[in-house]
């Protein structure tokens, strides 16, 4: 018997109840664009302390959404400070309470939406983000990826003493005993690692830059990669690598931005999200690159399968209607215009008529400060700009 569905507007988004026992006792909000096709994604999106489900919804997510057909859910926490407890041992599991009610919330939203189960990921910032290394590293049965922005190693700590260690001077483990505490989770074996996406500001002082090589060190060995990047592109204040198996397929990528603070990168100008606390207008719209990292906004494209800034692949057919983005603003993933003729900026190849350039980035949105020292630990924060490669290099792929 399905349970029932309670729904109330809150802002654009829409609760959800009776998904389930609920032993987190979790809130489950989400923002479902019309006619979502048959088996469309689902991104679960998990907010930092003093932040709520309607706040975290403004980095950008929905209108990609929106665009590229999936939904977004976004579970909330209903304690003092607002924090998902990652710290805590008892979460560190499958049956872990709040764990728990997010795998009852994703399976409630398949079960009754038709959402694909193979195309579901989850993202979050701070203690979320730290709540998303949980999940990640105990349900790879249900979220295939995830990005982590201002986040802490998996199993870092299992006390609320040892968090503020974590946070600011993590252990300097070697990839293999980080690995090695993802892989004992009772209940996982057997299942594909997730890719993993990971972001983090050099100026942060909530959760230290150290925090981000320990998730590289993690992650990469998670998925049986050395912890050497293949690629190495610096776009504007973002440094971005990449972590690729023998096949060159992106596993792990790191996101590092020069002089942000602690928050979730974002680009209002270029229609990415809105500014506010721990949601940070850096020019950089961290959910848009997310999502491509997801293939979210894989689309058909131009003829001879073009990618687009080594982030976009188009393979299909020439543009119809009229044309967004050829002419210096980036391609949302796709031309939505008639066929381009002339140099075109969206494409990084030779197509449409025309020499192409790299295109610059879309659009994306943060800082405040919380009412106690643990508040203070998990604050949150946003990044999207437009592309300027600095520098690149690259090796052979890992055997």
């Amino acid at each position: 018997m399905i349970p029932s569905i309670l729904l109330t507007a809150v802002l654009s988004l829409t609760e959800v109840t009776g998904f389930g026992s609920n032993p987190g006792n979790l809130s489950l909000f989400i923002y479902e664009p019309a006619n979502l096709p048959t088996n469309a994604p689902l991104v679960v999106a998990l907010h930092g302390c003093s932040q709520s489900a309607a706040a975290y919804s403004n980095i950008g997510w929905n209108a990609l959404a929106d665009q590229f057909h999936f939904a977004v859910a976004y579970p909330q926490t209903n304690v003092t400070g607002g924090c998902f407890t990652w710290y805590d041992g008892t979460q560190q599991t499958r049956t872990g309470s709040e764990v728990t009610s997010i795998r009852q919330m994703v399976a409630f939203l398949q079960l009754t939406r038709g959402f694909n189960s193979q195309k579901t990921y989850v993202t979050g910032l701070s203690a979320g983000a730290a709540m998303t290394s949980i999940l990640l590293a105990t349900s790879p049965d249900v979220f295939s990826a995830g990005a982590i922005l201002a986040g802490i190693p998996f199993a870092c700590t299992t006390t609320l003493l040892g968090a503020s260690t974590c946070m600011t001077l993590p252990p300097n483990k070697t990839p293999m005993e980080w690995g090695t505490l993802v892989r004992a989770v009772p209940g996982t074996s057997g299942f594909p690692a997730p890719r993993v996406s990971l972001w983090q500001g050099t100026a942060d002082t909530t959760v230290w830059a150290a925090n981000q090589t320990e998730l590289i060190d993690q992650w990469t060995d998670v998925n049986g990669i050395d912890a050497v990047p293949d690629t190495n592109v610096n776009f504007g204040i973002a440094q971005h690598r990449e972590f690729k198996n023998a096949s060159g397929i992106v596993l792990v990528e790191a996101w590092t931005i020069s002089g942000m603070t602690h928050g979730t990168p974002v680009d209002p100008a270029n229609g990415c999200g809105t500014a506010g606390p721990y949601i940070l207008n850096v020019g950089i719209c961290s959910s848009r690159y997310i999502a491509d990292f997801f293939g979210l906004t894989a689309v058909p494209a131009d003829a001879g399968s073009v990618t687009d800034a080594g982030f976009l692949t188009d393979a299909g057919s020439a543009d119809a209607g009229s044309a967004i983005s050829d002419s210096g603003s980036v391609d949302a993933g796709f031309d939505a215009g008639t066929p381009d003729a002339g140099p075109v900026a969206g494409d990084a190849g030779s197509v449409d008529g025309g020499t192409s350039v790299a295109p610059v980035g879309p659009g994306c949105g943060c800082s405040a400060t919380g009412s106690s020292w643990l508040l203070a630990l998990f604050a949150v924060s946003g990044f999207c700009s437009r592309k300027r490669r600095v520098t690149y290099t690259s090796r052979h792929s890992r055997t």
